[in-house]
């Protein structure tokens, strides 16, 4: 995918070892797919999916009109839809290459950032149609390059915004104030945006470079700072400029001229307007922090911190306290806080979440590859006695699970097909029970046990009424409603005596400002329901959101998650406790009373009253008393899946075709100039991808080019002809002139094995090659000449690399590839004989994302067989095989030439240690010309090796050099080059020498 704009930034949940496999997470190329048509869409789905997609239908079309009527633009042909239910999580995302598709994962999110009440297939589709109508648009010198030379990337001006624009219009579109849905209007953005404000707010280059690729937190800020760009820019300038601003870049010729866009459409610069919309910001929320910061009691308890994220608090009765910690430069892991002091448990790369029961069983979900490409969640229990994580399920795809209070069963959440259904397991994991199974577009979220083990309390969402608490009685089956309004409610936990049932909610505080003015201000904090009553009330402050939370076995303690400016941060604060006197429709008051700052007391908090749990408690979830509804189109009479009804089996062909074409003139001599056409297609699942270049070759007369096909990521087909200058005709010095017409065809099929914690690859390939060089000598005759090579090669790969949020280079592990290649497998080759080579890496991390590195290079080829070339600062492939990563006969050897008899031959052996340091994390740059860094790092390295042949005596080549490596950022981070700067010196005396280099794309 050329670019792909998604929700959430990766797709698996946490850092460690990713295989590099990119089929993972597409779906199976062997299901059964299907494709809906509508009107715009072409909807792509397994045919067990059939009722999903028919509601992504009905929505598709009932939001096209309204959001190509705001930005006034209609995509030329349908645009692809994928559904995939490869995947645990939430996630989409959009491309408009080659054309107009996106992807989204079935299961709705059930916390963070993409909470809320709207359906999520609701919710992700406008998200990311708005990309797809944003990216599309062309008009003008732009827009007729596309109907020339079709989907260029350079025929899509919108592209190059920052990465801000991009997905602030997204989410500003997605949001609805009224109706309460979308980020922007959420409790968590106003919490995140306080923070920002509260520690200082990012200039625009910093928030344009860090884009994507940026590590600082938080990193979804493109998200944020776009969302409350678009908002400011309705608040000052009105609202039919947020979309002039959009469609003004339609034109734009010179990419990344953000000045020039202000000038146009608002009359100020660029920097301007950055300031306006800081001040903006700063007035929203400056009375609002003020507040809260007055009200905040001032004997909170920092618990842990470590600047990303630590979250996931459990507190026993014991007094044992376990979180999950991730600062994103070492492996994530659980800790356990006793009063003998901390225990790590380690390996839990992949972690959604976990539990412990009173007894201290720790429950561990996290993400595991399940038949090679799906990423789907399993459970664990931790072994003590074995330090070790015992597997209880396999492909079960529970991404949440909870003890019951005796630790003898577990109530997990099961996934699967766009369902959730509520499991019962013995505490070996085996399942017990189908407690309950959801319909499609309700949800369930955190949940937790009765002291009893009669009844849970679940955040439920319902599509009709959103998120609230339900009570689930295991004797009988049935849900039943607590909550009945309009607030995201989650993470429920119970009492011990059973009666009240602790929560997250985004309730409204009342701020009192320094002025004695007042407002309302969703927050996300602790709320208390008494069972018995109904009545809720807040029993937590905080100046920014609470994401999380336990409570002390007394119940007079809360450890709360808390979102910070520079990452989350366990705090122990007192439980507030109810006032003596109900107040009917009060909320939580926090302020400063009389100009003076102080905190209020616990007996002036707001108590809201709601109808009493036991007055509508019902056998149907769906069966209310005075319900408030969602405002969605889902929940209209409007809402008519069913009858859409055009299914066909899929087919990839009519998506395979061109969608562009672009030319090259090319010359590499006075007599071999050409011209090539290139253009190529892929099918919208991603299964079938091929490119054609056909070229002619003007002073030869003659027909050229490249074409390859691509199967499912695994099977290759690769074929060329080409003609090569070799020498040009230089009369004076009676030189003829020399060409080659090269012919190859490649072959190769790659099959990896993929896991969480390390991956198998075997790959096996055919190649072969001729090579006809014709000299013309000055008086016309032609003399000509034939080689001809093959070869069946066979790789086998491991990796057990780890790479984290700040790594700069593969850490903790090894990389071992064995490669065996045999010459002249189909007869007729020049050359014979087997190569065998081993490349053998180790990293060892230390310090901050420091590293270092080995590497054992041996290799061994028979007589006849090419020999192994060292010397020069990059590993190079023979062309032979080189397409398909065979035939590699030039190892580096820095600080030595790479053409040297002295080394080469048919043995080879190179040694090399490399220390790997960080430099700084830069992330900012000019705003005009927009160049700046990204990471930065320096290496120091020793190599030192050898080649020679069989009875030869072998002597060692040594050097020594250093490598800067910084990250240049071109466009903000449309393009970030890892560039890599050398010194190389060759400690031998007689062949030996310096070197500097430049070199472009990652090393060793």
């Amino acid at each position: 995918m050329a670019l792909g704009i998604c929700l959430f930034g990766a797709a698996l949940p946490a850092y460690g070892h990713t295989p590099a496999d990119p089929s993972i997470g597409k779906g199976s190329v062997f299901a059964e797919w299907r494709t809906l048509e509508t009107l715009h869409f072409s909807i792509h789905f397994q045919s067990r999916h059939l009722a999903f997609a028919q509601r992504m239908a009905a929505i598709a079309e009932h939001v096209y009109g309204n959001t190509t009527q705001w930005l006034q633009w209609e995509p030329r042909d349908k645009t692809d839809i994928v559904i995939n239910d490869a995947f645990d999580g939430s996630n989409g995302g959009a491309s408009p290459f080659p054309y107009n598709r996106f992807f989204v994962y079935m299961n709705a999110p059930v916390e963070g950032q993409l909470l809320t009440n709207a359906p999520w297939l609701e919710q992700v589709f406008t998200h990311e149609f708005i990309h797809v109508l944003h990216l599309d648009q062309a008009s003008k010198f732009p827009g007729f390059l596309r109907k020339v030379l079709g989907r260029q990337f350079f025929t899509f001006p919108q592209i190059f915004s920052p990465k801000w624009v991009i997905e602030g219009i997204a989410v500003y579109g997605e949001t609805d104030h009224a109706k309460r849905i979308g980020r922007g209007q959420s409790a968590m953005y106003d919490a995140m945006m306080r923070a920002e404000v509260m520690n200082g707010l990012r200039s625009v280059t910093e928030v344009s470079y860090h884009g994507y690729q940026g590590t600082d937190w938080p990193q979804g800020q493109v998200y944020l700072y776009g969302y409350y760009f678009f908002e400011f820019l309705e608040a000052r300038y009105g609202k039919e400029k947020v979309v002039e601003y959009i469609r003004n870049w339609n034109k734009n010729i010179v990419p990344w001229r953000m000045d020039a866009r202000a000038q146009q459409v608002l009359k100020v610069s660029g920097e301007i307007l950055w300031e306006q919309y800081t001040e903006y910001l700063d007035k929203k929320f400056r009375p609002d922090i003020d507040a809260l910061v007055a009200s905040q009691p001032k004997n909170d308890q920092l618990i842990a911190k470590n600047g990303h994220i630590v979250n996931n608090p459990v507190w026993l009765s014991n007094d044992d306290f376990y979180f999950h910690e991730n600062d994103g430069r070492t492996s994530s892991r659980i800790v356990r806080k006793t009063s003998k002091g901390r225990q790590y448990i380690p390996d839990i790369e992949g972690l959604v979440m976990f539990d412990v029961s009173d007894r201290g069983d720790i429950l561990l979900s996290k993400a595991e590859i399940c038949d090679n490409t799906n990423v789907y969640a399993d459970l664990y229990k931790w072994n003590p006695k074995r330090a070790k994580w015992d597997r209880l399920t396999s492909c079960g795809r529970y991404p949440r699970a909870f003890w019951s209070k005796n630790g003898e069963q577990i109530a997990g959440v099961k996934m699967g097909d766009g369902r959730t259904t509520l499991m019962l397991l013995n505490k070996q994991g085996h399942a017990i029970e189908n407690l309950s199974e959801f319909e499609l577009g309700d949800a369930l979220g955190d949940l937790d046990w009765s002291p009893d083990g009669s009844f849970i309390v679940a955040s439920v969402k319902r599509q009709l009424t959103g998120w609230n608490l339900e009570r689930f009685d295991l004797a009988t089956k049935t849900w039943h409603k607590l909550t009945q309004d309009l607030l995201l409610q989650t993470t429920p936990r119970i009492s011990a005596d059973g009666q009240t049932v602790f929560y997250i909610a985004d309730a409204e505080a009342i701020l009192i400002r320094a002025d004695g003015t007042t407002d309302l201000r969703p927050m996300l904090n602790v709320q208390a329901y008494d069972l018995n009553s109904g009545e809720t009330y807040t029993t937590s402050q905080t100046t920014t959101a609470i994401m999380g939370f336990d409570l002390s076995a007394d119940e007079s303690k809360l450890r709360v998650v808390e979102y910070t400016a520079d990452g989350l941060q366990i705090v122990e604060k007192p439980v507030l406790s109810p006032p003596n006197v109900v107040m009917e429709n009060s909320e939580l008051i926090l302020g400063v009373a009389s100009g003076e700052a102080s905190a209020i007391e616990p007996a002036h908090l707001g108590l809201m009253k709601t109808q009493a749990a036991k007055d509508y408690a019902t056998t149907d979830p769906e069966t209310t008393v005075n319900a408030t509804t969602v405002e969605a189109f889902v929940n209209t009479d409007a809402f008519k899946p069913a009858s859409y009804t055009s299914v066909h089996d899929y087919t990839p062909w009519p998506s395979m075709r061109p969608r562009s074409w672009w030319a090259w003139l090319l010359a590499d001599g006075e007599n071999n100039a050409s011209i090539q056409v290139i253009v190529d297609g892929s099918d919208t699942l991603g299964h079938h991808f091929w490119q054609a270049a056909p070229q002619h070759f003007f002073d030869k007369s003659t027909l050229g080019g490249d074409f390859a096909y691509l199967f499912n990521n695994r099977l290759a087909f690769l074929a060329s002809r080409d003609i090569d200058s070799v020498q040009d005709e230089d009369i004076d010095e009676n030189e003829p002139e020399v060409w080659d017409l090269e012919q190859r065809f490649q072959a190769i099929y790659t099959q990896p094995f993929n896991s969480l914690q390390q991956t198998f690859q075997f790959n096996i390939g055919l190649a072969a090659e001729s090579v006809e060089r014709h000299v013309e000598q000055l008086d016309g005759r032609e003399t000509d000449s034939t080689t001809k090579d093959n070869l069946l090669g066979v790789m086998l790969g491991w990796d057990t690399t780890n790479a984290y949020l700040h790594s700069i280079s593969p850490e903790h592990g090894r990389k071992l590839t064995l490669t065996l290649e045999q010459y002249d497998v189909l007869s007729g080759g020049d050359s014979e004989g087997l190569v065998a080579y081993m490349d053998w890496r180790e990293f060892f991390s230390f310090g901050r994302s420091q590293v270092l590195t080995t590497r054992w290079l041996e290799g061994k080829a028979d007589e006849d067989a090419q020999a192994f070339q060292l010397g020069g600062h990059v590993d190079q492939f023979a062309t032979l095989a080189a397409a398909i990563g065979f035939g590699k006969n030039e190892f580096i050897l820095r600080g030595y030439p790479d053409n040297a008899l002295e080394l080469t031959g048919h043995r080879m052996r190179v040694g090399t240690l490399e220390w790997r340091m960080p430099l700084g994390e830069i992330y900012d740059g000019y705003f005009v010309p927009p160049i700046g860094l990204g990471r930065n790092s320096l290496a120091v390295f020793f190599d030192r090796g050898t080649a020679w042949n069989q009875g030869e005596s072998r002597r060692y080549y040594s050097g020594v050099g250093v490598e800067i490596n910084p990250e240049i950022a071109i466009g903000y981070d449309n393009l970030v080059l890892d560039v890599t700067l050398g010194y190389a010196y060759g400690l031998d005396s007689d062949l030996g020498g310096s070197e500097f280099y430049l070199r472009l794309g990652a090393g060793f």
